[in-house]
Formats: structure tokens, sequence, C-alpha cells
């Protein structure tokens, strides 16, 4: 996990953070460092159940198989926690956490054929609750010769959350934003993807949500990561964030 929390910070030969060049390379640098030391993973076998005996956990069952382990760190949508709640201390401590609602935001990738510009990586429109990503311009792979890959995001509104109701209304809106930043964008569109309600957080990060703890008050070695949990920031960051502080209490 230490390894986890470093390749989200480590600078290229480009000075590019590595958080910002996607996640398929960090997902490659990872499972390297894990089967460098040792790790296996085990893909297509979700786990199924939590091993707890005596409020101390003993390992998980993955796929019918039993894996004995003296800690257990979970990275799961609140909704999934549930599944693993059947030990009762646990299902006491998280059951007030896993029916609040989720942070949803409006999503609209275009693919350019043409790069139009390359002097904004990342664009904050305040007034509409827009951000706006040149994904290519740190990921070049991602993005076909002389083509651009412009990444939007809107930040709904909790009303906005609630349906698609909002998705015309918000196209047109990114649209018109894309006009005074990229003119003549709609010329050179390949292809475009919109995500009308995208989860990003499984626990909405209000003044008012409970936010799951990094470490389980009931069960001995349990601990939580992810974007649900108490990490600081927004978005992605309270995985970064609640990793890095899990792996200092394993450390």
């Amino acid at each position: 996990m230490n390894r986890f929390v470093e390749l989200t910070a480590r600078q290229y030969e480009k000075n590019e953070p590595l958080s910002y060049m996607g996640y398929d390379v960090l997902l490659e640098e990872l499972q390297k460092a894990i089967t460098k030391n040792g790790g296996i993973i085990r893909l297509g076998k979700p786990v199924s159940e939590l091993i707890v005996e005596a409020d101390q956990v003993k390992g998980v069952v993955c796929a019918g198989e039993r894996h004995e382990f003296d800690e257990v760190v979970l990275n799961v949508p609140p909704k999934e926690l549930t599944k693993l709640l059947s030990y009762p201390s646990l299902a006491d401590e998280f059951g007030e956490y896993v029916n609040q609602s989720a942070h949803y935001v409006f999503v609209y990738d275009i693919m350019l054929s043409k790069r139009l510009r390359g002097d904004i990586g990342n664009l904050l429109d305040l007034d509409g609750g827009f951000y706006i990503n040149d994904y290519g311009l740190n990921n070049p792979a991602s993005v076909p010769a002389g083509g651009q890959l412009i990444n939007g995001l809107k930040f709904l509104t909790g009303q906005e959350q609630l349906d698609d109701s909002h998705a015309k209304g918000s196209q047109t809106a990114f649209e018109a934003l894309l006009h005074k930043v990229y003119p003549g964008w709609e010329k050179y569109v390949v292809h475009k993807r919109m995500i009308n309600r995208a989860m990003v957080n499984g626990i909405a990060r209000r003044t008012y949500a409970k936010l799951l703890p990094l470490q389980s008050r009931a069960v001995r070695g349990l601990y939580l990561v992810g974007d649900s949990t108490q990490g600081s920031g927004s978005l992605g960051m309270p995985c970064y964030d609640s990793a890095k502080k899990v792996a200092d209490l394993l450390s």
C-alpha cells in the first residue's frame, strides 16, 4: 500500500504526476510492485465473506476459498459493504453508514481529430460548476496522432443528482463553455460520451454525511479505504489520502 501512495505522487520525465496519467498506468505499476514483493492478485474472485473470530479479523472468503490474514483492508462501495456485515458487531458498527446518498457528476468526454490548443491542462468554471481536463496532454497514448481528448465534468446540485432531467441543460451549458474555450470544436468531433449521473463518491461528501472510518472499532485488524471514507479531499482524492493513512497505521 505504501507503493500505491508513492505512485500517485511520483514525477516522471515530463514532470507529470502519475495521478493525471490515467488509472491504467497506476494499476500496472501497482501490479508490478505487488507481484515483485511476493503478493498474489486474484482476478474475478470477489470477496464474499469476512472471517471474524472473537472480534479479530482472520481473513476472507473468495470464490469459496478461505484465505487467512492478520489484517484486511476493504475498498468497497457502501452498498457492497452490506454483504460483508454478517458478523453482529460489524453490522452494528456500519449499519448506519450504508444507506446514505451517493455523489454523482455529469460526464462529457469528446474526442477531436485535431488538437485545437495545448495551453490549458485543467480549467475550472466556478459559475457553471464545470471542470475541463485535456486528458491527452498528460497521457498522449490515449489520443490518436494530432487529436485531442477533452474530459468534462459538471458538479451536480443535490436536485440534479436525483434523476436525469438535468441532462439536456447540462449538455447545452457545457457545449457553450467549449465554444468559448475551443472555438470550432464541433467540426472535429470524432466521438462523444455522456454519462448523466456518474457516481464519484459512494457517500456524498456533505457536511452532515457520516463517512466510513479508516479502522473498525468493533473488529481488530479491519481497515477501510476509498472515496467513501474519512480521507481528505473531493472526487478521487479521498482514495489516495485514506490509502496513505491506512498504510501509516499498518507500518
